[in-house]
């Protein structure tokens, strides 16, 4: 009589990721070695909050449930860095803009705009977000020129809602000049 996962709806098992030998490409089996998604995927990662992230052979990133199926299609400009049971956390590549992260639901709604220049994986149901807000140098005569880039930093949930405080971060350099008077 078969195991009691046989039964089970696929959405429960546990699925490995595996890599074919043959093509080199990835997909997933259960804990008795049996496919449950072939390999199909040039890149994988594995499974969190049943979801997991691939790269299909365009290079382009979606994200796909136990069975297979896209819950998240790939999308010619948008790379997908990190999943949670929630929401994801996309870059856009197609802008000259220095704050290009951004945080989706599964619905496809784009929950923050793409302000963000830096976003984290989600831990505790949090992300670590900063954003850009300027540059800036000026020179002091003959004595050297200083530089900086401000940005704002904090998390927000899986909503796009900021948790406490964002702090404002310089990153700041003198740079002497040695000249001769």
């Amino acid at each position: 009589a078969p195991s009691d996962e046989w039964l089970m709806p696929v959405e429960s098992m546990n699925l490995a990721l595996y890599q074919d030998k043959t093509t080199n490409l990835y997909g997933y089996k259960n804990q008795h070695g049996q496919i449950m998604i072939s390999a199909k995927f040039y890149n994988a990662l594995e499974f969190v909050d049943d979801k997991a992230i691939v790269t299909n052979k365009n290079y382009k990133k979606g994200i796909i449930d136990k069975s297979g199926n896209y819950l998240v299609e790939p999308k010619e400009g948008i790379i997908i860095e990190y999943c949670n049971k929630d929401a994801y956390v996309a870059y856009r590549t197609n802008s000259s803009s220095r704050n290009n992260y951004a945080l989706f639901n599964y619905k496809g709604e784009n929950l923050t705009g793409f302000k963000y220049s830096s976003m984290s994986e989600f831990k505790n149901g949090l992300v670590a977000v900063t954003f850009f807000l300027d540059d800036f140098s000026c020179e002091v005569g003959c004595r050297g020129s200083y530089s900086a880039t401000v940005y704002r930093s904090g998390s927000i949930d899986a909503n796009g809602n900021v948790v406490g405080e964002l702090e404002v971060i310089a990153n700041d350099s003198w740079y002497p000049d040695y000249c001769v008077t």
